[in-house]
């Protein structure tokens, strides 16, 4: 088994999540050295096209607060058919 690491942000302001958390995470990741990432982004508010692109390519998992809440806190992610 390889070891990898798992990065996490929370974004909590009134402004959509854009492309420089993912940017600004991925940096931060890339500290560690492992070949293999994990990141995931909690927001607050909606996400940018940019983001969400990167979210469809598979490069990060993205978790609205919206959607935490009405899952109960048991399984949520965003709807990747949006």
């Amino acid at each position: 088994m390889q070891a990898m690491d798992l990065c996490a942000s929370q974004e909590w302001k009134n402004a959509d999540a854009d492309i420089d958390v993912f940017n600004n995470l991925k940096r931060k990741s890339e500290m560690f050295k492992y070949k293999f990432s994990h990141l995931y982004i909690f927001t607050k508010k909606f996400i940018t096209s940019k983001l969400y692109d990167e979210y469809v390519i598979g490069h990060v998992k993205i978790y609205p607060l919206d959607e935490i809440i009405k899952s109960g806190c048991s399984n949520f992610a965003i709807n990747s058919s949006n």
